[in-house]
């Protein structure tokens, strides 16, 4: 069992105590010098780069800093991230953490915050994710991939 797994089956549990601040987290990677220089060569994960607004079961796109896809603007409604439906998103990364008792708002709140480290945690991170979003124009299919920085 991968640290990540075990972090998977056991933050569930420790959110069921209902308390807000008592939490479960991921350790982050330490990395050396060389794999730091790395990772920054391959850039940030595409979910990374995009702020969130979660309110009623929906996530909004609130900022783009820095996807290339320019079908990704502000107060654009995400429906699925690589086809899985954002109710069930939520539901899944909404294990992960608490709030206190049954008050549901700080679940809103931190996940507008980290909505991206909730959602690899809860699901793969990957290269690329393929978003269905909803805009004035309706539904559409965008591709996000890992940009490499600038030079």
């Amino acid at each position: 069992m991968t640290s990540l797994d075990f972090y998977r089956m056991a933050a569930p549990i420790v959110s069921e105590l209902k308390c807000g601040h008592t939490r479960l987290i991921y350790p982050n990677l330490i990395l050396s010098k060389e794999e730091n220089k790395e990772a920054q060569k391959k850039g940030p994960p595409p979910l990374s780069t995009l702020q969130y607004n979660v309110e009623d079961d929906k996530v909004f796109i609130v900022a783009n800093k820095g996807n290339a896809s320019n079908k990704i603007r502000t107060g654009v409604q995400i429906i699925s991230i690589d086809s899985v439906p954002v109710k069930h998103i939520l539901e899944k990364t909404n294990k992960l953490f608490a709030s206190d008792g049954y008050n549901l708002t700080n679940y809103n709140a931190v996940l507008n915050k980290v909505f991206s480290h909730f959602y690899y945690l809860a699901f793969e991170k990957k290269d690329s994710n393929i978003l269905v979003i909803r805009d004035s124009s309706g539904l559409s299919s965008v591709w996000l991939k890992t940009e490499k920085p600038k030079a």
